[in-house]
């Protein structure tokens, strides 16, 4: 039992850390800078329970489902776990949220080999977009293509 709250924080980080592999969220969007703001975010709430335990705010309580190891007087383990845990998901929702309030889905841009330049692809005209007058009628609906009007047949005259 004296594991059982540091592997629960251990779960909930891998579950965390597979959301944001799969959405390509927080550290598999930019490693580098999410390790650098989860160190900077980890370290301020480190020296938050540091000023809380001197002026003796922060306490641990004996419990069955801890390690008991300590960082420091009164700073145990799964401290660091949590702490972790709570800084990556905050990353992972403010950036999915932003990500979803920005483009309307939480899935990660297509990369930039699949995104065509600016240019590339010239606008449709409303004749490619039009159906050919060869289609078919939707019978099991009720419907048929609409009418278009046949070109005219190229003339014959002069050939031969």
């Amino acid at each position: 039992m004296g594991f059982l709250y540091l592997a629960v924080l251990l779960l909930s980080l891998s579950g965390l850390t597979m959301l944001d592999w799969r959405y390509r969220l927080f550290f598999f969007s930019h490693p580098v800078r999410a390790a650098l703001v989860l160190a900077i975010g980890v370290g301020f709430f480190l020296a938050w329970d540091s000023a809380g335990i001197g002026l003796q705010i922060f306490f641990r309580a004996e419990t069955g489902i801890m390690t008991g190891v300590l960082l420091a007087p009164e700073l145990p383990l799964e401290e660091l776990f949590f702490l972790t845990f709570l800084c990556q998901l905050a990353m992972v929702l403010f950036t999915a949220l932003s990500r979803r309030a920005q483009t309307g889905s939480f899935k990660p841009a297509p990369p930039a080999a699949e995104v065509a330049p600016p240019g590339a692809g010239a606008p449709m005209s409303a004749t490619e977009l039009t159906p050919p007058a060869t289609a078919a009628p939707l019978p099991a609906m009720g419907l048929t293509p609409p009418a278009t009007e046949a070109a005219p047949a190229p003339s014959r005259e002069g050939s031969a």
